[in-house]
């Protein structure tokens, strides 16, 4: 398997659920949602997706023998986890298990998947209101509030920012009952996350608190395309490169003008 293989579609109503997982738990996730090959998928509870040891080493950039514990505890755990959707519409909450089953082939070092009800629909015959991303964008990510803001930033890339209350993204981040202290939430959290998207992945991101009066109540996250944004730095390199030969050619042709004007001595006959 190559990184730049799979590809992650997640409806934007799972981007904006809220659930913790652990950084191998969330790969393992990931790697099972890239082998969902096509929106048009036609997929049933009963489906199961497989991930290997060899998977997920590469994606996690770690050595395989390592791996097949990783992947195992992984599966393990994730079976006991839940995400949760706030409904606006109906102003009610519901809270679903990740997969419905997991099973480990120790002879084969896999894990094979089965995603719960509510959340198979979700991630595929997804027609609008999607995210979609090489997986390999994120591979070098080793904090799971990166790769959850990521989703979230990207969501909005088109537009150029977002913004979000503390309250808001520390729900879609599952640490809604930690970080109380905004300085120790900037500083364990929101830094290390736009250093690591920043360094590590296709996008840069700038997150600006937002005050109302003395309190910090909402983030702004500007977000951009490395891509795009070396296009703008090339553009304008550019454009100040013509500038400036422009400004060195006019200055020339001063200074040759200059240089050609008759000499006038005043205050003396010439005979």
């Amino acid at each position: 398997m190559k990184k730049n293989k799979l590809i992650v579609t997640k409806s934007n109503t799972l981007i904006e659920a809220g659930y913790r997982l652990t950084l191998d738990e969330q790969r393992l996730i990931l790697l099972a949602i890239g082998k969902i090959e096509s929106r048009d998928t036609v997929l049933t509870s009963k489906d199961l997706f497989t991930v290997s040891a060899k998977e997920f080493a590469i994606f996690s950039s770690g050595e395989t023998r390592n791996a097949y514990k990783s992947i195992q505890s992984a599966a393990e755990d994730l079976y006991e986890r839940s995400v949760t959707f706030y409904e606006k519409d109906e102003g009610s909450i519901l809270v679903t298990r990740w997969v419905s089953a997991v099973k480990y082939i120790e002879s084969s070092g896999t894990v094979q998947l089965r995603f719960a009800p509510d959340v198979l629909p979700l991630l595929t015959q997804i027609k609008s209101c999607f995210t979609q991303y090489n997986l390999e964008n994120i591979s070098n990510l080793s904090s799971i509030h990166a790769m959850r803001t990521y989703e979230l930033c990207l969501q909005y890339l088109d537009i150029g920012h977002r913004v979000m209350s503390v309250d808001e993204y520390k729900f879609y981040l599952g640490i809604e009952d930690m970080y109380s202290e905004y300085k120790v939430f900037n500083r364990d959290v929101l830094k290390i996350v736009v250093a690591q998207i920043n360094k590590h992945t296709d996008i840069i991101i700038k997150a600006t608190p937002v005050r109302e009066l003395r309190k910090i109540v909402s983030l702004r996250f500007d977000v951009e395309s490395k891509k795009a944004r070396g296009q703008k730095v090339s553009k304008q390199k550019a454009e100040s490169e013509i500038r400036r030969l422009s400004l060195s050619i006019e200055d020339s042709s001063k200074k040759q003008s200059k240089q050609q004007r008759p000499s006038f001595v005043i205050g003396e006959s010439f005979h």
